[in-house]
C-alpha cells in the first residue's frame, strides 16, 4: 500500500514489476490529470496505461452450470418457488463474473476519450506463480510495445 489510502494489490505489483524485469520504465499509482483518475501503471515511453483489474472491478454472478428458477406467485404444479423473487438451486455457487462493473466501465470510457491507451489485465488472465518468462510472453502480447527506444 501507500500514503492517502492508496492499495497496490499483489497482482498490481506483480505486474509491474514483470514489466521492470523486461526493462520498462514503469510508474504505479499516477494520477490522469484531467479526469483525476488513478492509473495502476504507467509506461511514460510507450505513452499507454495497464489497469490490473481484480475480482472486485467485476459482477457477482452465478455459477453457469447452476440453474436460476423463475418463482411463481400462483401455485403452479411442479413451481419450486412461491417467493416475490427468483430463488436459486441448493447447489448454486454466486461466483465473481467477467462482466466489470458500470464504475470500470465508465473509467475505462473516459480514459479512452481523453487519449489515454489503456490496456487490461484481469485478474483470471495473470497467474502470480507462473515463471517471469511466461508473464513477459502474456505482456509482450497484449502490449503493443515493440522495442524500448532511448531518449538519452
Amino acid at each position: 500500500g501507500g500514503g492517502g489510502g492508496v492499495t497496490i494489490s499483489m497482482l498490481q505489483e506483480d505486474v509491474a514489476a514483470t514489466l521492470w524485469a523486461m526493462g520498462h520504465d514503469i510508474e504505479v499509482e499516477v494520477l490522469e490529470p484531467k479526469s483525476r483518475y488513478t492509473i495502476d501503471v504507467w509506461l511514460p515511453q510507450h505513452r499507454l496505461a495497464i489497469e490490473v483489474n481484480g475480482p472486485f472491478h467485476y459482477a457477482l454472478g452465478v455459477h453457469e452450470n447452476d440453474i436460476y428458477v423463475e418463482s411463481q406467485n400462483t401455485s403452479t404444479p411442479g413451481s419450486t418457488s412461491r417467493n416475490a423473487s427468483g430463488v436459486y438451486g441448493t447447489n448454486t455457487k454466486v461466483v465473481r463474473s467477467q462482466e466489470p462493473l458500470g464504475s470500470t466501465v465508465l473509467k475505462q470510457r473516459h480514459l479512452h476519450e481523453l487519449g489515454v491507451r489503456l490496456f487490461v489485465v484481469p485478474y483470471w488472465e495473470w497467474d502470480l506463480d507462473a515463471p517471469l518468462p511466461e508473464k513477459a510472453s502474456y505482456l509482450s502480447l497484449l502490449l503493443p510495445l515493440g522495442t524500448v527506444s532511448s531518449t538519452q
